[in-house]
């Protein structure tokens, strides 16, 4: 079901976005040079429009990624300590397990009722 509602949403924006591509193929003018703004960049290269807009969405996802991963990196870690901790008790939990299963042990202390 998660798979059609996925295929659903997707199929419709993909033909948009290979629609709109087609559409706006034009070259425009892209310039690597920051600092020579008022006079005849030395770096330009034609692109299509599409190409350009697809590469800052791809820049935009990717940052937002590893933005997202950094802001998780608290909880990750907590988790792992956690993890760690829950592994120590259950190794414990089955020492523990195994004294009671065979009985009293010279080094440990019983209680005695009467």
């Amino acid at each position: 079901m998660k798979t059609f509602l996925k295929a659903i949403v997707l199929v419709p924006v993909i033909i948009l976005a290979v629609g709109w591509a087609m559409a706006n193929r034009q070259p425009v003018e892209m310039s690597a040079d920051l600092f020579n703004l008022h006079v005849t960049p030395y770096v330009t290269e034609p692109l299509p429009l599409y190409v350009v807009v697809f590469a800052a969405m791809a820049i935009g996802v990717v940052l937002g990624s590893l933005f997202t991963w950094n802001a998780q990196r608290r909880y990750r870690r907590q988790a792992s300590v956690q993890r760690l901790e829950a592994h120590k008790l259950r190794h414990e939990l089955d020492r523990v397990n195994g004294e009671s299963r065979l009985g009293p042990t010279s080094g440990s202390t019983a209680l005695v009722t009467r």
